[in-house]
């Protein structure tokens, strides 16, 4: 089958959603199906057609909107476009209401009437402490959002917050529950629980919505001043969480490594001793499946997807988002009790080799393409 996926962000770009892209079509791939890509141009590399393990890709001029949004160049858009239609696609694939690109995608499929499944990755209405963006990704969601949902042949939701989100914003109830899947190693990796917690880390991008700054803050009230948190990421944020590193006076005792290859946050993270999740906004945070892969214990908030993968003391600890006291408290209890952590982290990596793998993933995405053939 030939598959077109539209997707804004897309490798290089680090990104949640175009990281789910770029697995889900590698997987795709080796079911035989041939994957193109249809995306922005969102780092300025300049080729506008070429590959990526495997996969045709497609690059449209954009302009940056605030670092956060990317609107496409009219007249590129079209032109690539048409370049697409030689193509004969069987099934359009589109991600995420709130970008540009899903409404592309809705409206080639429906011209063309080509099968069309969209992945809703989200689970809430966007997070910003920018007055602008909150207004307008407002604006769109109640809008164009809506209208993208509505009109979708089929809703893929990675978790149920997605779920429970798409049946708030819309009306479409033809809707299946696919989670994100992980790596998943045949082989088990060893859960190894230190006695004494040395080392926290975060890994993400570094934006308002990921509450890093909530985790500076709850951090900065820990009593045993010998340990240190790193956070692994980058993004518009960072120059803010560096300075709020500053004011609380936490100097070589918080470090930021900055943007690391996937493979490479892979290889450290069995090094650190308690994963922290603080985010406001999730559809089924990779970050928190993959701390659970490498034997991590994990404090999360309970928002989005999350809470499909950490059950409150038995995989991990949920705290309310927003809740820096709370959040004190979790990481002071995590500290303190080496039996909770060990616990944890083994149910949690159980948990996660069972239902979170792309194996199972896509086994139910397989099914659902079947119907289109």
């Amino acid at each position: 089958m030939k598959i077109l996926i539209f997707s804004a962000p897309f490798f290089p770009r680090k990104s949640g959603v175009g990281n789910y892209v770029v697995s889900l079509s590698k997987k795709l791939i080796e079911k035989g199906h041939k994957i193109t890509v249809l995306c922005h141009d969102t780092e300025n590399i300049g080729k506008f057609k070429d590959k990526h393990q495997g996969m045709e890709v497609y690059r449209i001029k954009n302009k940056d909107i605030l670092g956060v949004y990317f609107w496409p160049n009219k007249d590129h858009l079209n032109e690539q476009l048409k370049k697409l239609d030689k193509e004969k696609f069987d099934l359009i694939i589109t991600n995420t209401r709130f970008f540009h690109s899903s409404f592309v995608g809705m409206t080639y499929a429906k011209k063309r009437n080509i099968p069309w499944i969209h992945v809703e990755h989200g689970s809430t209405l966007v997070q910003t402490d920018n007055p602008i963006i909150w207004l307008g990704s407002r604006i769109f969601d109640f809008t164009f959002g809506k209208k993208i949902l509505n009109n979708a042949d089929k809703i893929v939701v990675i978790s149920r917050g997605a779920e429970k989100f798409v049946k708030y914003l819309s009306s479409n109830r033809k809707i299946v529950r696919i989670p994100n899947g992980i790596e998943a190693s045949k082989k088990k990796q060893n859960v190894k629980i230190r006695k004494k917690v040395k080392d926290i880390v975060f890994v993400g991008r570094l934006i308002y919505a990921k509450g890093v700054h909530d985790l500076i803050n709850a951090f900065s009230m820990i009593d045993d001043k010998e340990i240190k948190l790193t956070i692994i990421g980058d993004g518009p944020y960072r120059n803010d969480l560096e300075n709020l590193v500053k004011r609380k006076g936490l100097g070589v005792r918080v470090v930021f490594l900055g943007e690391k290859k996937r493979d490479d946050v892979m290889k450290i993270l069995p090094e650190f001793d308690l994963f922290v999740n603080p985010s406001y906004s999730e559809g089924l945070p990779t970050s928190v499946l993959e701390a659970g892969l490498y034997g991590l214990p994990v404090i999360a908030t309970d928002v989005g997807g999350t809470s499909d993968v950490i059950v409150n003391k038995k995989t991990g600890l949920l705290i309310k988002e927003k809740d820096v006291e709370g959040l004190t408290k979790a990481i002071e209890k995590m500290v303190c009790d080496k039996k909770l952590r060990e616990m944890c982290a083994r149910n949690l990596q159980k948990k996660v080799l069972k239902e979170f793998s792309w194996e199972e993933t896509i086994r139910k995405w397989e099914k659902e393409i079947s119907k289109n053939r």
